[in-house]
């Protein structure tokens, strides 16, 4: 027979946790709210550069839907000496590791729609180094005919060379930004052999390959703190550029 007293129930009703229960529990609290910060970070962290990454994605294929629109409207002047399609090559491009070589190039044409000549120009000002915003010209002259005296694309190489009038930001992070363009062979023109491709009168390419490579923004930043150790830094980044391509038929081109 056992005899349980009132002093005896009320100990063990009373009893808690021990000091060192009360540790281990603090310390296993302590481990899985680490635990949950860690991931939480880790979490926000992936979700951030993937929400970056589809800015790239998206931003570099506006820009080049922007450029391929005004390159199917390129039309020749049919007037001796004007310049209706030119590419230049600009001297700043970056010998990207393992062996490719970026390039940075100058755009400009004529286009012809809603009775108006329209010089659309595309071309990258420099930032940093090697990489920069690529900006659209348009200028637009009313009249029948462009100007025989070539004034559209005189004054497209003024504004270029000089504070940039009529040029409009498009994307930022332009590492590479190359125009080949071809006969209607496919042969390329002469940009390979002197540094640009010039078509003036009736002359216009038969296709052209743009290619657009754009830089990730958080590598931009980086690039933009280092100063004169930016193009080192750039130098090693080819994994962190996107590139867009597109081939363009001209449709007015002559066959």
């Amino acid at each position: 027979m056992k005899l349980h007293s009132p002093y005896c129930l009320n100990r063990r009703r009373q009893s808690g946790l021990t000091l060192v229960e009360m540790l281990v529990s603090s310390a296993l609290m302590l481990f899985i709210l680490l635990g949950l910060t860690l991931m939480f970070g880790q979490t926000q962290r992936a979700f951030q550069g993937g929400t970056k990454q589809i800015d790239v994605l998206e931003g570099g294929r506006a820009a080049l839907d922007l450029i391929v629109r005004d390159l199917e409207q390129m039309a020749d002047s049919g007037m001796i000496g004007v310049t209706n399609f030119f590419v230049g090559t600009v001297n700043n491009a970056l010998d990207l590791k393992p062996g490719l070589t970026n390039e940075i190039q100058d755009l400009y044409f004529l286009t012809h729609y809603n009775r108006e000549w329209h010089a659309v120009g595309y071309s990258v000002k420099n930032t940093v180094p090697g990489v920069g915003s690529l900006y659209r010209y348009d200028v637009a002259d009313p009249s029948e005919r462009p100007l025989s005296n070539n004034r559209l694309f005189i004054d497209y190489g003024t504004s270029l060379s000089g504070n940039f009038t009529n040029f409009n930001r498009i994307i930022d992070g332009v590492i590479h930004f190359k125009i080949r363009a071809a006969d209607a062979s496919g042969v390329a023109t002469n940009a390979s052999t002197i540094g640009y491709s010039v078509h003036t009168t009736n002359s216009l390419p038969h296709y052209v390959d743009v290619e657009l490579g754009i830089l990730e923004p958080r590598t931009l930043e980086q690039a933009r703190g280092m100063g004169n150790a930016s193009t080192a830094f750039l130098q090693q980044q080819v994994g962190k550029i996107h590139i867009f391509r597109q081939q363009v038929p001209i449709r007015n081109a002559p066959r």
